[in-house]
């Protein structure tokens, strides 16, 4: 489902990105990755308070995780924002 709302956010419909990226962390809501596709997903659609929320609680999820799972967790934005 994370995969499906990646999809939606490249086609610009970030109302679907963020419906799937939803449903993503209600099944895996200890995934920072899936928090900040949702939170960036809900940035683009116009919801800034949900993207708060939804970055809030990826950073919450991160600071529980070590240092090696922070900088996989980077790369993967990083990685995110080159493409």
């Amino acid at each position: 489902i994370n995969v499906l709302g990646v999809g939606r956010m490249d086609l610009g419909d970030y109302a679907g990105a963020v419906a799937a990226f939803a449903e993503a962390a209600a099944i895996l809501p200890e995934e920072p990755v899936v928090q900040s596709n949702l939170a960036l997903a809900s940035l683009l659609a116009g919801d800034e308070a949900g993207a708060e929320a939804a970055f809030a609680e990826a950073f919450r999820l991160l600071e529980r995780e070590g240092p090696q799972r922070r900088l996989a967790f980077m790369r993967t934005m990083a990685a995110d924002v080159a493409r």
